[in-house]
């Protein structure tokens, strides 16, 4: 590994490979229904943070890795398989590119799950069942995401297409985001 940082990083990248690996399987779970399958790889993405917080946050911290490609390839490995989720719940082709309405949706659901798995793995949502008896974290999963994505991917399966704004004269960097 070399240093700390080379370490991290190799931790950080078979991180990723797990994470694709869990919203593939939640992707299989959902079937052909576009929605289905977003709404399981999102309940996969929070499970994957409940189970491995330490490098759930790794994942996401910015200054400890080094610029490897085998990094790049596995984020954007995970990457994809969102992309893919959300060109089946917009009915678009496995091939077309994500732009529009279809990358605010994917902008929209990559928020709501990350956001949760930041707040279950922080243990922001214990006591806050309003009296009802959930056994665990991973049942706020079950009882509280499930159907705000439900509800939120109705929307965003349906709305219009939403234009990109042109970006200003003179800036020619991209302005896709994608984790490592």
């Amino acid at each position: 590994f070399g240093d700390a940082a080379g370490l991290l990083t190799a931790v950080t990248t078979e991180a990723f490979d797990d994470l694709t690996a869990a919203l593939r399987a939640g992707d299989a779970r959902g079937g052909r229904d576009g929605q289905r399958r977003m709404v399981e790889q999102g309940i996969e993405y929070v499970g994957f943070a409940m189970r491995h917080p330490g490098r759930f946050r790794l994942m996401f911290r910015s200054g400890l890795l080094r610029e490897e490609p085998a990094l790049t390839a596995s984020g954007h490995a995970a990457f994809a398989v969102l992309e893919d989720g959300v060109r089946a719940l917009r009915g678009l082709r496995e091939d077309a590119p994500i732009t529009g309405a279809a990358w605010s949706a994917l902008l929209a659901i990559w928020s709501i799950v990350h956001g949760f798995a930041h707040l279950a793995i922080a243990g922001r949502f214990d006591g806050l069942a309003h009296g009802e008896k959930l056994p665990d974290r991973a049942a706020y999963v079950e009882r509280w995401l499930r159907p705000m994505l439900t509800q939120a991917l109705t929307g965003l399966a349906a709305s219009p297409v939403v234009r990109t704004p042109a970006r200003p004269r003179g800036n020619r960097r991209s302005t896709a985001a994608r984790p490592r």
